[in-house]
């Protein structure tokens, strides 16, 4: 069996039901885990320009339980913050590498509590060392990559390819691959149970 997670890393929603899959999958460990970008900001945009973000943040905050953190909070407020998924999809893919399956879905929530807490850049190179020390990581050969693709702006990543061809429309989508068969595990789930229960009806088919 294997664990698809397509998200964005600059998704609040993705932030926000981070923290649950994670509770999921410490419990579930030995399942094998993707962790798939989607690409949602890819216009090059300033976080000014959606103005829907305030509100639906205090929606994640409710329903997940989560909090904004004051650097964020700012730099929502200022607006000229340009979001570039492929900086974020790249930098997680180089990472990632360096950390063994059972802690990808960790990284993940990691590397957007930078950005949803400290308010980091996901396009500047100290988000990536600072996630690196972290996880103890240290490697002259991932930082060259990065920093040279980070150069890059409003890339395309092949990622988007596979969330392509899975038809994923909105983030985040958790699919579980089962003999060969592809089911949505994710459903209307918010917490670490309700994901827990939709894994069993799978599996157990029942």
């Amino acid at each position: 069996m294997k664990i698809y997670y397509i998200w964005d890393a600059y998704c609040g929603w993705c932030y926000g039901f981070g923290k649950v899959l994670k509770q999921f999958t410490s419990k579930y460990n030995d399942i094998e885990i993707e962790v798939l970008s989607g690409g949602l900001f890819n216009q090059g945009n300033s976080i000014g320009m959606y103005s829907h973000i305030s509100e639906a943040n205090k929606r994640i905050s409710e329903i997940y339980d989560i909090n904004f953190g004051k650097n964020y909070n700012e730099l929502l407020s200022k607006g000229t913050h340009i979001l570039d998924s492929y900086h974020p999809a790249i930098g997680y893919s180089i990472i990632s590498k360096f950390v063994k399956n059972d802690k990808k879905i960790s990284l993940a929530n990691d590397l957007q509590k930078l950005f949803f807490i400290d308010g980091m850049s996901l396009s500047d190179i100290e988000t990536y060392k600072k996630l690196a020390e972290k996880y103890n990581i240290d490697n002259n050969l991932f930082i060259e990559e990065l920093e040279e693709k980070l150069k890059i702006n409003a890339g395309y990543h092949e990622d988007y390819i596979k969330v392509a061809e899975f038809g994923a429309r909105s983030y985040p989508t958790l699919i579980l691959e089962k003999d060969g068969a592809y089911y949505d595990l994710r459903g209307n789930a918010t917490t670490a149970e309700q994901i827990e229960y939709y894994y069993n009806k799978i599996v157990n088919g029942n």
